[in-house]
């Protein structure tokens, strides 16, 4: 299991949300951010777009876990033993219910 210390930024792009996620990321000390525009693609713009250049990696996570946070250490594991690798992904299907996509 990847031990190394990071130092994390830990953000939320919120959509002007009325469910109280910037008050819950804020109180979880996250950074939180207002997206400037519609859709996944444009939070992801707007979070990348104030990243310190010298941010190592990114992990992208969501609330309805298309890329479930538990598996980051993992993915860090991966990509330190190989950086020509570049990316780490993982699956976003439930393979077991696959007859649901179809």
């Amino acid at each position: 299991m990847y031990k190394k210390p990071l130092a994390t930024l830990n953000m939320v792009v919120d959509a002007q949300s009325e469910d109280m996620t910037a008050e819950i990321a804020i109180s979880h000390r996250a950074s939180v951010i207002t997206q400037t525009g519609n859709g996944k693609g444009r939070a992801v713009v707007d979070a990348f777009s104030i990243l310190p250049n010298n941010t190592a990696y990114v992990m992208i996570t969501d609330a309805d876990y298309t890329y479930h946070a538990r598996y980051v250490p993992q993915m860090l594991e991966i990509i330190e033993r190989d950086p020509a690798i570049g990316m780490v992904t993982g699956y976003t299907y439930d393979f077991a219910r696959i007859d649901l996509l179809f």
